[in-house]
């Protein structure tokens, strides 16, 4: 009945020749997809670390230098909403139930998620007006307790009493110590600085701090910057394929045509110009793309936000940051060479092919 058509009914499938010939490119485009995974989390991992203006000074902050900063930001609250949050890293004598070790301890005054970011297996960080709450690394409960389920036990903590109120992910022994809204007779070695007005930046950051008498920071770790370079490394590889996309299909259309292919192509490309820039944060948009002054000043910001990530004294949060930002360079370096590989085997196909 469909002999005329020449329809046989049967589904013709590539002969063993053609699926081996493709084989090598289907690993390739599976290993690029793996990569991207593997970099867009990452990605989430880097943005849950940076959501903060992250402080350091040449010495650590006093007690009192610090409380007299909170209540600024108290008194600013309606027309400038910064707000602190402090923390130092030292060791501590922590002792539970069936042991007794020393172990980094991280304490905060504050959000306890700006000081160590991390995922709770059990409970969460002790709250802000938490004066006697710690929170302690998978590791550490072990070791401590044999335990996961150990939320509402006590332990020590140089000598004094600290409730548990949450079992974190990690892979040393770690104690999270929250010292309440007070900042403590202790000092700081570090503060984040969160809230703002929108579209804040370390010049704003510095402004609040010299203005609430912290003083000028020595170094300011600039989430937005690290953030838009992370996530910048994490779709380089797809910017790649999709300009050797646009060339190659420019390039197979017929040469006295080209004009209205490239006449399509910039009416596509403005038309989704606002969609995206929308992608892009507002620190990334100049008020005149014809502002040169403007680029090189950016330039500059990048450079010294880079710098100062990469090049202070890291505490063990920042050692964490470092290891999340150059995997993902990793990773970026991987899928773009993965990415340029897949380019030259299909213009190679489409060179056989035209031979």
């Amino acid at each position: 009945m469909n002999s005329g058509s020449g329809w046989t009914g049967r589904l013709r499938l590539p002969d063993a020749k053609t699926v081996k010939a493709a084989l090598p490119t289907l690993l390739l485009w599976c290993l690029l997809y793996l990569l991207l995974a593997a970099a867009i989390r990452n990605g989430d991992a880097i943005e849950s670390r940076f959501t903060a203006f992250s402080l350091r000074f040449g010495e650590d902050l006093s007690g009192e230098k610090a409380q007299a900063a909170r209540q600024y930001a108290i008194d600013q609250k309606e027309e400038n909403p910064f707000w602190y949050t402090y923390w130092r890293q030292d060791q501590a004598r922590v002792k539970g139930e069936t042991a007794e070790l020393d172990t980094v301890c991280i304490r905060y005054s504050g959000e306890g998620r700006l000081a160590w970011d991390t995922t709770f297996l059990q409970g969460s960080w002790p709250g802000a007006a938490d004066e006697d709450g710690c929170a302690l690394s998978r590791p550490l409960a072990g070791s401590l307790f044999g335990s996961m389920d150990i939320v509402g036990m006590t332990v020590q903590v140089d000598g004094e009493e600290a409730i548990v109120r949450g079992v974190f992910e990690g892979e040393e022994p770690l104690v999270l110590l929250s010292e309440g809204e007070g900042t403590g007779t202790g000092s700081w070695q570090a503060a984040e600085l969160s809230g703002g007005p929108k579209g804040a930046d370390r010049t704003d950051a510095e402004a609040f701090a010299v203005s609430s008498s912290l003083g000028a920071p020595s170094a300011i770790l600039t989430g937005k910057t690290i953030l838009f370079i992370g996530w910048f490394l994490a779709f380089l590889p797809v910017i790649i394929l999709v300009v050797r996309g646009l060339c190659q299909i420019f390039i197979l259309v017929p040469a006295r045509r080209r004009g209205l292919a490239a006449l399509i192509l910039f009416l596509a490309l403005a038309a989704a110009l606002p969609l995206l820039l929308g992608l892009l944060p507002d620190w990334l948009i100049p008020g005149q793309w014809s502002d040169f002054s403007w680029w090189t000043i950016l330039g500059e910001d990048l450079d010294t936000a880079l710098r100062a990530f990469l090049g202070i004294t890291p505490a063990l949060r920042d050692v964490e940051g470092r290891l999340l930002f150059l995997g993902q360079a990793a990773l970026c370096l991987l899928s773009s060479l993965l990415a340029l590989a897949l380019c030259f085997r299909h213009g190679r196909t489409i060179n056989n092919r035209e031979a």
